[in-house]
């Protein structure tokens, strides 16, 4: 809005795609257009592309694969750490695309299962996006980090009764089921299904 006499339209990318937009981050469709003025207007965008298809858009464009930067922490040297979810995810899709060894910016051009280590999921979300890449990276025949993020799919699930009841969310969970019986849980899940579904 600072900038509003030289800026009158901004984009923000979406999270996820529709049809997996349950969990609600601090964008959504439904709230990012109240960002908007008189004189900038603000859109919520990309809703018909998983974080797999954007990535496959990006691995065509060199100037992005140049100066990409996806970490969400503050590497000692370059754009990206390449060893945390976020880069591995990242870097096995431009992988699968045959396109990793075009870029720097992860310090690494090839991927090996031990450089995997790093790969934490502890969402359905990121189980969603690492069976998309496990369909691209069998198009390629690499059956080596196919086990690998399997294996790491399986240790979310052994995991996942304690990360679903641990922090602020598992608090809320629990009360919700012990004093609502779960309806709060229902009616915010049926309100987000109503919504994605408009966009059918």
């Amino acid at each position: 809005h600072a900038f509003a006499g030289y800026i009158r339209h901004a984009s923000i990318a979406c999270s996820y795609d529709v049809a997996r937009m349950r969990e609600i981050w601090g964008s959504h469709p439904m709230t990012d257009h109240n960002f908007s003025s008189l004189d900038v207007r603000f859109d919520h965008d990309g809703t018909d592309y998983t974080r797999v298809d954007k990535a496959r858009i990006v691995s065509d464009w060199q100037n992005a694969l140049n100066n990409l930067r996806v970490c969400p922490k503050v590497p000692e040297t370059g754009l990206n750490c390449g060893n945390c979810e976020k880069c591995l995810r990242t870097m096995l899709s431009l992988l699968a695309f045959g396109k990793l060894h075009l870029t720097d910016v992860f310090g690494k051009k090839e991927l090996v299962p031990n450089d995997l280590e790093g790969l934490k999921i502890m969402r359905e979300d990121l189980v969603f996006e690492h069976r998309l890449i496990i369909d691209e990276l069998k198009k390629i025949h690499r059956d080596d980090l196919i086990k690998r993020i399997e294996q790491k799919i399986n240790d979310y699930y052994k995991r996942k009764p304690w990360y679903e009841n641990s922090g602020l969310k598992g608090h809320l969970r629990k009360l919700d089921q012990r004093y609502f019986n779960g309806s709060v849980r229902r009616f915010a899940n049926d309100l987000i299904d109503n919504f994605a579904s408009g966009f059918k």
